[in-house]
């Protein structure tokens, strides 16, 4: 399907004022100066956006808003309306040029340009995310910048490098989360979101203000506050804290600049993200019984010194049940996520603890939608009675558990994201989704779960692993899935009927392999080694010639979820 893909992309680059640039054509295809008519150029262009938009189940989110009050009603649209002037900023950090394209075709009237408008708007700009970041739109770089707008466009991993180490006075605010690097002559220079983007954070601002007025929880009243101070000041700490130690209100809030995904050139740059999220009062109480066993847990990893590499923070660490009303930026670009575990401030986390959301409709969506059609595709047929929503929402539940297990730092006093730098989120998720798994003998040792759930965890888990692994190496999620498929593969924990292109779990044998990928994931962290964590994706971050193939029989099946909001 690639290669068709691209052929198309060779031929799309001539339609409009605003087509790429043109790419490598596929052999044999026509240069995009052979392409004389509007209609050549329409059927090229639509065949594109018209397989990009089958990647993707639409899904209308629902929201129980029985539990609130008519000033939380109110709050929640004004958290929506900060939560979408965020979203501009996003589409500025992901590309140069996508927010001008998505202005562009908005006012455009002909169908076409819809079209275009809704894939350029799946993928928070002109590049393809689910087929290796290549350019569908516009004109610029073929391929999207690994470091998105972060960084100028030609700056180099090497020369971040070394102009840092040249000029050691600088590093703090060049490595800094929320600062962009832009070429100033012959030099480089570090500027602040908060003065690149004032206009945007001025309207997030005044809409947490008017949502402060509706705002009855003092909790929520007091986190909105600070985040609505740290969004012009940058300084994140106090509201971090404030937002995990906020666990009664109904309604909840993630706005700023967060993860680092979209930064695949150093993995230094938060990208803003924001999520209006109602709490389901009665799922959050039913997890209560895991946060018992936290520290028993951290005492279980395999491979690490007893008692020097515990995580703190531990006792502040709180689990939510959340329905989303809304994403946007860093959320709702093509993948969407099921659940999170924040803040990444170690420093926060280390004192204070970690707040995890699971967001149960979007979960629902993707079980729904994507993973129950995978396993009817790819798993032995005497295994599909195993692949259940409880087992789903459990590996969930202990991925982001284990986000807050393992080390805070590496054996030399690093944090795993200065030691690990662009390997970083590859390998803490593939961390978290190895030890979901390698925990689940030990809730049935503690009778929270059932005998029966080892097997059910089993065999969805490896369901889950074949909807992750399809967004793509260019993706931490789908990185780190690799590996654990490839790893379990070679040690005959999952096997592959070569015939008939379908995949078993060995119960007998994944046990073991989980606890041996554990071990070198959780050194690889300790140990704080680049080297180690390059090695690992080498050997084992790309798929086999086979393992492509058998993933091309899911071609009809989306990729993920195009999600409508309610708000």
């Amino acid at each position: 399907m690639k290669k068709k893909l691209f052929t198309f992309l060779s031929l799309a680059v001539v339609f409009g004022a605003f087509l790429a640039a043109p790419l490598l054509p596929a052999e044999g295809a026509p240069s995009c100066r052979e392409l004389k008519t509007r209609q050549e150029k329409e059927v090229v262009c639509m065949n594109l956006v018209e397989q990009e938009l089958k990647k993707y189940a639409r899904f209308t989110l629902a929201v129980d808003l029985t539990g609130l009050s008519d000033n939380d009603k109110k709050c929640l649209v004004e958290l929506a309306r900060a939560a979408r002037a965020i979203d501009t900023l996003f589409w500025k950090q992901a590309s140069f040029d996508g927010l001008a394209l998505k202005k562009r075709l908005e006012r455009s009237k002909d169908p076409m340009d819809k079209k275009i408008l809704k894939a350029l708007i799946l993928n928070c700009g002109p590049y393809l995310r689910f087929e290796g970041n290549e350019r569908f739109y516009g004109e610029g770089p073929e391929k999207k910048p690994a470091g998105a707008a972060f960084y100028p466009k030609d700056l180099t991993k090497a020369e971040f490098e070394s102009y840092v180490t040249a000029h050691p006075e600088k590093k703090a605010a060049f490595e800094k989360l929320n600062t962009l690097i832009r070429r100033i002559g012959n030099g480089l220079v570090a500027i602040p979101f908060e003065t690149a983007y004032k206009a945007e954070l001025t309207a997030a601002q005044k809409a947490l203000l008017s949502a402060l007025r509706y705002a009855e929880n003092p909790s929520l009243k007091k986190y909105l506050k600070l985040r609505l101070k740290a969004l012009t000041d940058g300084d994140y700490f106090a509201s971090d804290v404030a937002w995990v130690r906020m666990k009664d209100s109904p309604l909840d809030l993630i706005i700023g600049p967060i993860e680092t995904y979209e930064d695949q050139l150093l993995g230094l740059k938060g990208a803003y993200e924001g999520a209006v999220l109602v709490r389901d009062p009665e799922g959050s109480r039913s997890l209560t019984v895991y946060l018992k066993h936290l520290s028993a847990l951290q005492e279980n990893l395999p491979g690490l010194p007893k008692g020097k590499a515990l995580s703190a923070g531990l006792g502040g660490t709180s689990l939510e049940v959340v329905n989303v009303a809304l994403f946007t930026g860093e959320f709702n670009k093509n993948v969407k996520t099921l659940a999170c575990s924040l803040p990444n401030d170690e420093k926060v986390t280390a004192a204070y603890g970690a707040k995890k959301l699971l967001f149960k409709n979007v979960m629902e969506a993707k079980f729904d939608k994507i993973l129950i059609p995978i396993a009817q595709v790819l798993l032995a047929p005497e295994d599909l009675p195993f692949v259940r929503w409880q087992p789903f929402f459990n590996h969930v539940l202990l991925h982001e558990i284990s986000h807050t297990l393992g080390v805070d730092a590496t054996s030399d006093g690093k944090t795993l994201r200065d030691a690990l730098r662009d390997t970083y989120s590859a390998i803490e998720e593939c961390k978290a989704d190895v030890l979901g798994l390698y925990h689940v003998p030990y809730f049935i040792r503690e009778n929270i779960l059932a005998p029966r759930d080892e097997k059910e965890s089993a065999v969805t888990y490896l369901a889950g692993l074949f909807r992750s692994v399809r967004f793509g190496a260019g993706e931490a999620h789908g990185t780190g899935v690799a590996i654990q498929l490839n790893f379990l593969l070679k040690e005959g924990a999952v096997t592959c009927d070569e015939e008939r292109g379908i995949y078993r779990v060995d119960v007998e044998k994944i046990p073991g392999a989980i606890r041996k990928l554990a071990e070198i994931l959780l050194d690889t962290q300790f140990s704080g080694s680049y080297e180690k964590a390059t090695r690992l994706i080498a050997d084992y971050g790309k798929l086999s010639p086979r393992e492509k193939e058998n993933l091309k029989k899911l071609d009809s099946i989306p990729v993920d979820v195009d999600l409508m909001y309610p708000y």
